[in-house]
């Protein structure tokens, strides 16, 4: 038989107590921490019954067929987001549905600026989208630093931007694209390859836009190919948007050049004119253009397959559509999306569809992580990896993105309706057709 004196009772009492005491106030903590104070926290916040995005961009003048070319994306992701509920808010522990606002700039860099700064002090948006061209985004880039919005740039490669990067003073801005520099070493790999394969490439050529995007990646590549002892033997700029290359066509020809790079946004013009004067390259390179688009190279601008076969564009990092199982099933997605578009069976992505979805999945996924601080925002976008459509993804200051599944810096129009990775060789999704094959009569 057990027997407990007075002094042993009131030992056990005291411990009782004590464990009662305990564990009160372990569970008080839990409340406050796990139900109270966020739900302070959220009675604190404004209420918010949506997450605004804005975007100032052209709608009209020249630069509109590039927005609608480029910058369909945006809206689809927004579409995606919001069919499953909207964007996951972590502060006010919600799905909140996305809106957007969009400004016409009229092609004019300067009202595009007035516009995004309208966005940000009087319309209050949430988070920015980048408007198009290099050198549009580069002159926004400004207003990004000064006003702390991270933004996902689509349409952008410029090596100034990229070293301020990579300095820091540009931290609020993230490429999808490959920078000048990263373009100009994957052109020169390139025809190191077609020199030591082929033989002599021939006179080569370098025609560049007067605007960021074209002095920019002209001067890289000339840059990377002098390093390698590449002789240039034209040289030569002409007016930003124009659609006239004629009298630059004839130049080429009484120079006997054999290899082109054109660096800019009129290839499709270039093309016109080369094929009504008969000069046909044995190697020619793009800038992006409208002619990597199918829905625009088949349609408005009324190619075939056989006349732009051979065909490169300098572009990326993008994916190959048709060595991945998922990929395959995004491009048809993509395709039937684009119908609206072009109104044409030819949506297929274009090289970097893709990379540019995934980088606005990368700003979207940071948000549900952390919130609408921008602060924080920036933070993650600069140092995590996150997972997207190309798997995963994480951006790298003043250099193109690391994905899983993408990496091609130069694609090829050749047997299909949809452009192939040829450079690098690690990427690639088929090997170059060299000498690019004749117009067709």
């Amino acid at each position: 038989m057990l027997y407990l004196n007075e002094r042993s009772i009131s030992r056990l009492q005291a411990i009782v107590i004590v464990a009662v005491v305990v564990i009160a106030a372990v569970v008080g903590m839990l409340y406050y921490f796990l139900y109270y104070l966020p739900t302070q926290r959220i009675a604190a916040l404004p209420a918010k019954e949506k997450i605004t995005i804005g975007i100032a961009q052209s709608l009209s003048g020249p630069i509109s067929a590039q927005v609608m070319m480029w910058h369909s994306h945006y809206k689809w992701i927004i579409e995606d987001y919001n069919a499953k509920g909207g964007l996951y808010i972590p502060e006010y522990g919600k799905k909140l549905p996305i809106t957007y606002i969009e400004y016409d700039d009229e092609s004019d860099i300067h009202k595009m600026l007035m516009l995004t700064e309208k966005l940000i002090l009087i319309d209050k948006v949430d988070l920015i989208f980048a408007p198009c061209t290099t050198g549009f985004i580069y002159a926004a880039s400004s207003l990004y630093e000064k006003y702390h919005y991270p933004v996902i740039a689509l349409t952008y490669g410029s090596q100034a931007g990229a070293e301020k990067m990579k300095r820091g003073e540009l931290k609020y801005l993230f490429q999808t694209l490959a920078s000048p520099s990263e373009v100009g070493e994957a052109v020169c790999g390139l025809l190191e390859y077609v020199r030591d394969r082929y033989g002599p490439l021939g006179n080569i050529g370098i025609l560049y836009h007067l605007d960021q995007h074209g002095i920019e990646h002209a001067a890289a590549i000339v840059g990377s190919l002098s390093l390698k002892g590449f002789s240039i033997t034209m040289y030569e700029s002409y007016p930003f948007m124009t659609t006239e290359f004629k009298p630059l066509i004839s130049k080429l020809m009484e120079a006997n050049v054999e290899t082109v790079i054109l660096c800019g946004y009129e290839g499709a013009f270039f093309v016109r004119d080369a094929m009504a004067m008969r000069y046909n390259p044995k190697f020619l390179l793009l800038g992006p253009s409208g002619v990597e688009t199918p829905g625009m190279a088949f349609g408005p601008l009324g190619f075939t397959l056989d006349q732009i076969k051979g065909i490169m564009l300098y572009i990326g990092p993008s994916a190959s559509y048709t060595e991945n199982d998922f990929l395959k099933q995004w491009a048809e997605e993509h395709k039937e999306r684009s119908r609206a578009i072009y109104r044409n069976e030819y949506g297929y992505p274009y090289p970097p569809s893709a990379t540019f979805y995934a980088g606005l999945q990368c700003l979207f996924e940071a948000v549900q992580k952390v919130g609408l601080d921008k602060e924080k925002i920036m933070e993650t976008l600069r140092t995590e990896y996150f997972n997207t459509i190309l798997g995963k993804m994480r951006f790298r200051p003043g250099y193109s993105p690391e994905t899983e599944l993408g990496g091609g810096i130069i694609e090829q129009w050749q047997y299909r309706p949809i452009m192939d990775v040829i450079w690098p060789l690690k990427a690639k999704s088929a090997d170059i057709i060299y000498p690019k094959p004749s117009w067709p009569s």
